[in-house]
């Protein structure tokens, strides 16, 4: 066996490994359904600051279209973890919240 072989052979051993939650199919619509969706956002975002470019040609501009999104959530981030009125306090609450990056 050549070392091609070898390495193939690990390959699909490692592949079956990796994809194995794909043999549930529930689990391969939800993937599939995450996957669409992860891509029309991205052609969303990706349209939406192209025709800003265009329409505006000013780099401002572009720079709010992609800053403004994500804002709230910097804004909210700043508020839970970097400026705690008490230390741990950002712990307690809104737990539901408190892993959102």
């Amino acid at each position: 066996m050549t070392r091609v072989h070898e390495f193939l052979g690990g390959l699909v051993r490692t592949t079956r490994v990796t994809f194995a939650s794909l043999a549930i199919p529930n689990y391969r619509r939800y993937a599939s359904g995450q996957s669409v969706s992860m891509i029309g956002t991205w052609m969303q975002t990706t349209a939406q600051a192209w025709l800003v470019l265009t329409l505006t040609h000013s780099a401002v501009f572009l720079g709010l279209v992609v800053v403004l999104p994500v804002l709230g959530h910097a804004t909210w981030h700043l508020y839970r973890r970097v400026v705690p009125r008490r230390p741990g306090e950002y712990h307690r609450a809104l737990p539901a919240f408190d892993d959102i990056h």
